[in-house]
């Protein structure tokens, strides 16, 4: 049986499980265990004891595991690096004598992955929303008719454009609220802690989707895993700081 480690760390703290491969590749989401902790500076402290309690709860050891789904954004520039930096550890940690990884790490969009599972719980056309900045946001849509596999950046001027859109915000966003329902539209509101257990669902399905497609097979020996590139809600201090 492979083991397969999920983990993200840019939506809202910490949220990881565990979801175990077999004969049978169809995962129910539902059914997975999730472990969270959605303090907002919780994240660097609590993810080696969160992961740990999965692999507990699930009777393996970190050495059990053959492959990792990482969240790579969009998320803040500390939060994202966390679960990243994290994982680059377990790489390093479980390499052969030769330096080569043995684990198969996938990065994935948590935003996207949220809005795939809510489209499907509802078989309806879902569009997610999560702020950056007062004026930009990104959005994850999924539904009939939408080709993006992706989150994107959004700003206020293109949610003013559209009429009568119904718009999921995760957290907060006071102005796109405003113009979105002055349009005709619908704001749904959800906490961001369940966005990011709806993101640990769709990371499930992801899974189940790539084993069917046989690509969750262990980086092997002789291969050199490459982590995913982060996308950020926007630029880190010390860069903002160089651009001026």
């Amino acid at each position: 049986m492979s083991h397969v480690l999920l983990l993200d760390t840019t939506i809202s703290g910490v949220a990881c499980a565990v979801v175990n491969i077999g004969d049978a590749v169809r995962i129910a989401p539902k059914s997975v265990e999730i472990f969270q902790d959605s303090s907002p500076t919780g994240s660097a402290v609590s993810v080696s004891a969160l992961v740990h309690s999965a692999l507990s709860s699930s009777g393996i050891t970190i050495r059990d595991i053959s492959a990792i789904l990482v969240g790579v954004g969009p998320g803040s520039f500390t939060g994202t690096r966390v679960g990243l930096a994290f994982v680059a550890g377990l790489e390093a940690g479980l390499a052969g004598t030769d330096g080569h990884s043995r684990l198969k790490i996938t990065g994935v969009d948590a935003l996207y992955c949220a809005a795939k599972w809510l489209a499907s719980s509802r078989d309806a056309t879902v569009r997610l929303v999560l702020s950056s900045t007062r004026t930009i946001g990104f959005i994850a849509e999924y539904g009939p008719g939408v080709s993006a596999e992706r989150s994107r950046q959004v700003d206020l001027a293109e949610l003013e454009a559209a009429q009568g859109q119904t718009v999921e915000l995760a957290g907060k966003w006071d102005a796109m609220e405003e113009i979105v329902t002055r349009r005709g539209g619908r704001v749904g509101s959800l906490a961001v802690s369940e966005v990011s257990r709806f993101a640990m669902y769709g990371m499930a399905e992801h899974v189940s989707e790539l084993a069917q497609q046989s690509q969750l097979a262990s980086a092997g020996a002789g291969s050199v895993s490459r982590l995913p590139e982060p996308v950020y809600l926007r630029r880190s201090t010390v860069e903002e700081a160089l651009r001026r």
